[in-house]
């Protein structure tokens, strides 16, 4: 099927961003904080692009998706119940990362990472919508390479080649390192499943402040997760 492209991805509203934030609210009547805010949300200019695949095959550790083999034991088992997957990219652009290296201060460059972070993570939730439409999905999954062990960030490449060249239409860069420009950029699969799922439960990493849910040590006895 044909990658379509997001463009009118609309920012979230600033009393949004301050309750999503934790402690922000405790620092929101600094006027810099509240400047920062709002030159986050003008700055911001979320785009994505995304593409139903269907599942072709499917092994004990890959599947197989619009002819490119996606090598994971756990992808492979968490989309089992799923017959398409949503490889996707999804930036808020590169005016974002001038605005925080032009930041000298490093308190306000914290603040004005988190601020972009949630941005971020509030054009994901409407893709998520979008995604939805008109489509019987119960739950909506998404994982990430190089967010997991169980996943590594090289299989990168293949979340582009799914995508065609269509992602540099959008402004993103895909580097030798499969790292992305901007950096704020997220890419990855969406799929649907039976419960709730969420990558971090599978993730050890402790003291993670973008943590959506607690560890399940099931995982880690499955997936040999350190």
């Amino acid at each position: 099927m044909r990658v379509i492209r997001v463009s009118d991805i609309p920012r979230p509203k600033y009393r949004e961003l301050c309750q999503a934030i934790p402690h922000l609210s405790d620092v929101e009547s600094n006027p810099k904080i509240r400047m920062l805010i709002e030159e986050g949300l003008r700055i911001s200019e979320p785009a994505a692009l995304y593409r139903e695949v269907p599942i072709d095959e499917r092994g004990e550790d890959s599947i197989l998706a619009g002819g490119v083999k996606l090598v994971s034991p756990l992808l492979s088992d968490i989309t089992g119940h799923a017959r398409a997957v949503f490889p996707f990219v999804l930036t808020i652009g590169s005016a974002m990362d001038a605005w925080m290296d032009s930041l000298q201060d490093l308190y306000h460059r914290y603040w004005a990472d988190l601020i972009a972070t949630e941005i971020l993570h509030c054009s994901i939730l409407y893709l998520d919508g979008i995604i939805r439409e008109n489509r019987e999905i119960k739950h909506l999954a998404m994982m990430n390479p190089g967010s997991l062990e169980s996943w590594p960030l090289e299989e990168q490449n293949k979340i582009f080649s799914l995508l065609g060249g269509n992602w540099r239409d959008i402004g993103v860069e895909l580097l030798p390192t499969f790292f992305m420009k901007p950096l704020k950029t997220v890419s990855g699969i969406k799929f649907s499943t039976e419960s709730v799922f969420e990558a971090c439960q599978a993730c050890s990493r402790e003291g993670c402040p973008t943590r959506r849910a607690p560890r399940d040590p099931r995982f880690a006895s499955k997936y040999q997760i350190l």
